[in-house]
């Protein structure tokens, strides 16, 4: 699909030092599966929410994940969304069955600093 008929934007959350969380998490996967996460958030940024299940999952109010299936476990992106952008706020490779709270917080605080931001 061309670029310009695309309806959503996936874009990182940058930390105020200009770090990007989620850039570095797929910086440290390997090459099949940060391939395999990038071809999942292609899709997500053609299709957004109609994406759905198995791949998106709400989480609560402002938060979904991404989830990936990748060799040796689940790869999963959380994100909030900021009218027709989906912004990616944290990565984790999933190694439970439930999110881990600590996982959850820094989403959360992500998010709330994202919007300060970006009003």
């Amino acid at each position: 699909m061309p670029e310009n008929t695309r309806h959503w934007q996936v874009v990182s959350y940058e930390t105020p030092s200009a770090r990007v969380p989620v850039q570095e998490f797929l910086d440290r996967l390997t090459l099949r599966q940060r391939a395999r996460v990038l071809d999942v958030l292609d899709m997500l940024e053609e299709a957004g929410f109609r994406l759905g299940p198995p791949w998106l999952k709400k989480i609560d109010e402002d938060l979904w994940e991404v989830r990936v299936q990748v060799e040796k476990g689940q790869v999963r992106i959380i994100f909030c969304e900021e009218g027709r952008q989906i912004v990616l706020l944290h990565g984790l490779k999933k190694k439970q069955q439930k999110l881990p709270h600590r996982d959850l917080e820094t989403a959360r605080r992500r998010c709330k600093e994202h919007r300060l931001r970006h009003p």
